[in-house]
């Protein structure tokens, strides 16, 4: 009738056609990366400390993802906001100075470059070895950086690697960046800032960048924190203490340094066109302490839980998004860059693993429905999945329904997974399995005596037992056709076959989602896909 169809005009006049509310793309882009810190350390999400008052503002003002997730350790986690893509494809899975991302791999900057933004890497990089600094300009498309040496104490012995002409250490505190140029032949020298604590300074480098800015530059500043990474030296203005005392003062050092940084913007009335993204690479280490909302806990670097892989998300863009968003949607550290590109404006990424979690951020979704089903994340070898309430780690599995809560779920025998109620966990087995798809992995189900190679994914059949699938693609799949891994001729989990080789749930449509995770030539990693297909039709 008349007044739904007005009601639809006005909605699309709202939203836009795609459902995207109404913005115009920043101008700027900030990524703030801190070092070696949980979610649990601010106000916004729940930390008895009071720490944060102007990172808790961003989220206030702006949006916060209460299901991020990234890998929990350093290395990894920077790799995969770079590359969109998990650690298995790029082979960046712990950190060390040996670190060479590929050139096929480092696509943040250089995507972001393409779209017509000025890009500067500030701080920790630990993607390319010192020696082939360069690589950050060659391989991964910034135009200028200033990047720490990886020294043996970051605060105090701090010496900074720059491909910016005339920034030396004579001219440290004086360089004008307006005048901002990179050294020929791409050549680069070492600035001595030991007289400093070393963030502090690059808190400084990147404040001096902004006042030179006018409001028709177009920049991606890529601020990788070295706080509050150990050792955990005294911030300025504060008296040297014991390691949990420095860390918590170094926490509201960081939370002065936000506040410097948004200042400079504001003077320069580039606040509100541009877009800060806020968070972390990991957890804190196991010997800091933090309290939240009530409860006492140590930190998770290199564990697979909350503790190690649970960080905030928090995005501002003032008017241009909606202001004091707590969201549900899933997300993990391959989404960012998806996400940046989609606000700019940019062509989307081509098989990575990453989505945009954009339209969640520029409507201000808070439910927990979203482009993603599972969040990935792995230390060297050891790796896990999950969704929003469930996680699978090897062949354990826990409900995560509560943030720092998880509890395992013991069962009787492998097949007690074809229960409803344990169906969750079956279908994130199913998806870890097309997720390895063509690197011909080991899955280690509950309660099996032997792991399981060449699966491409696992479904009850009739009888109630799981079945390890082969060569098909689609997801509740007992068997393919044998000329191809995406269309399905028998269903199982008691699905039926619709008319597009998919299996649904009788009386109700469904969304089927094939992933080609990869193709493999001698066991390495080609190519990434994700197709989705919705399927109208039911099945009575």
């Amino acid at each position: 009738d008349m007044s739904l169809m007005i009601f639809v005009l006005l909605m699309l006049i709202s939203f836009g056609s795609t459902g995207v509310r109404s913005q115009q793309p920043p101008k700027g882009v900030i990524l703030i990366a801190m070092d070696d810190i949980g979610a649990d350390s601010f106000g916004t999400y729940g930390s008895d400390r009071d720490s944060t008052p102007n990172i808790d503002d961003m989220a206030r003002t702006g949006f916060q993802s209460n299901n991020f997730y990234v890998h929990p350790v350093c290395a990894p986690t920077r790799g995969t906001i770079t590359s969109s893509r998990y650690p298995f494809r790029t082979g960046v899975k712990r950190n060390s100075k040996k670190n060479n991302i590929d050139e096929e791999d480092c696509l943040m900057a250089k995507s972001i470059r393409d779209a017509g933004y000025t890009t500067f890497h500030v701080g920790k990089w630990h993607l390319t070895p010192p020696d082939q600094i360069s690589n950050i300009v060659t391989r991964c498309g910034f135009d200028y950086y200033f990047s720490w040496d990886r020294n043996e104490n970051r605060y105090t012995e701090s010496f900074h690697l720059t491909n910016i002409d005339g920034l030396t250490t004579e001219t440290k505190e004086t360089f004008d960046f307006s005048t901002l140029a990179p050294l020929p032949d791409l050549d680069s020298v070492i600035v001595n800032a030991t007289d400093r604590f070393s963030s502090d300074f690059l808190a400084d480098i990147i404040v001096r960048y902004i006042q030179s800015l006018d409001g028709n530059d177009k920049f991606f500043l890529n601020y990788a924190m070295i706080l509050t990474h150990n050792p955990y030296e005294a911030p300025p203005g504060y008296d040297r203490g014991g390691k949990q005392v420095n860390f918590d003062n170094q926490l509201k050092f960081t939370d002065s340094i936000v506040a410097r940084i948004r200042s400079a913007l504001d003077q320069r009335g580039l606040l509100e066109s541009t877009m800060i993204i806020f968070t972390a690479d990991n957890g804190a280490t196991d010997d800091i302490f933090t309290s939240w909302k009530g409860e006492v806990h140590a930190g998770g670097k290199w564990s697979l839980d909350d503790y190690g892989t649970f960080v905030p998300l928090i995005v501002s863009y003032p008017t241009q998004i909606p202001s004091g968003v707590q969201s549900n949607v899933l997300s993990d550290g391959t989404d960012i860059t998806p996400t940046i590109l989609d606000a700019i404006g940019a062509p989307p990424l081509e098989h990575v693993d990453g989505v945009s979690i954009w339209g969640a951020i520029a409507n201000g979704i808070e439910e927990t429905d979203g482009p993603r089903t599972f969040a990935y994340f792995q230390t060297q070898q050891a790796a896990s999945l999950r969704s929003q309430t469930h996680q699978l780690q090897r062949h354990r599995i826990f409900n995560t329904t509560l943030p720092y809560h998880r509890e395992e779920v013991l069962l009787n025998n492998t097949n007690d997974l074809c229960m409803d109620k344990h169906a969750p966990f079956l279908d994130l087995y199913d998806e870890f399995a097309k997720l390895y798809f063509g690197l011909n992995k080991r899955f280690f189900l509950p309660e099996a005596d032997v792991g399981l190679k060449g699966c491409t994914g696992f479904v009850c059949n009739d009888a109630g037992v799981v079945e390890c699938v082969e060569s098909c693609l689609v997801k509740h799949c007992l068997a393919c056709e044998s000329t191809s891994n995406k269309i399905c001729v028998s269903c199982g989990d008691g699905r039926s076959l619709d008319s597009n080789g998919g299996c649904v749930t009788s009386n109700e449509s469904s969304t089927t989602t094939t992933q080609t995770m990869a193709t493999t030539t001698d066991g390495t990693t080609t190519s990434t896909t994700t197709t989705t297909t919705t399927t109208t039709t039911t099945t009575t």
